[in-house]
């Protein structure tokens, strides 16, 4: 079996696009949970009832926390931007699987499902599109171009069979 192999590389234009994109994404959402979690708590000053007191502080906490997560990816990314680097990961695919979440609502009722689709390669798990997924199998020798700080998967390529 092959063993697996990483070296940096410098970004190119189209990953510093990817990047970039990806960054004012991340800060748009942060802003937008920000205010959102402010905004939870206006009706406290109008209205008194046990649930409203009890649910708006609630649910301000879980959109700030959001707020905080979406803030932290926006920083890896320019942490990625700044160092100008990519990885390059070169090794079999470990393992991959689906990863599927459903969300309940109040009443109970289920959303429909979110699928996420990864590889796991050098250790690391990489989320990759359906397409991409079905097109990898388990031990695949694959290439992989990966920022290092925030995890963003620029693009897989599967080494050819050689017979």
């Amino acid at each position: 079996m092959t063993e697996m192999a990483e070296q940096l590389l410098s970004l190119t234009e189209d990953d510093r696009r990817v990047l970039i994109d990806r960054k004012k994404q991340n800060f748009r959402s942060a802003v937008v949970k920000g205010a959102f979690a402010v905004a939870a708590l206006v009706p406290l000053v109008f209205v008194r009832s046990l649930y409203v007191l009890l649910t708006l502080p609630f649910l301000s906490v879980i959109l700030g926390l959001m707020a905080i997560g979406s803030l932290l990816q926006y920083m890896k990314a320019k942490t990625d931007l700044d160092q100008g680097q990519k990885r390059i990961i070169t090794g079999p695919i470990e393992a991959q699987n689906v990863d599927v979440s459903r969300q309940t609502d109040s009443d109970g009722g289920e959303s429909s499902a979110t699928y996420t689709f990864w590889v796991k390669v050098g250790g690391q798990k990489l989320t990759v599109t359906e397409d991409l997924y079905y097109q990898l199998k388990k031990n695949d020798q694959v290439e992989a171009e990966v920022a290092p700080a925030s995890g963003i998967l620029f693009r897989i390529n599967k080494f050819s069979e050689i017979a």
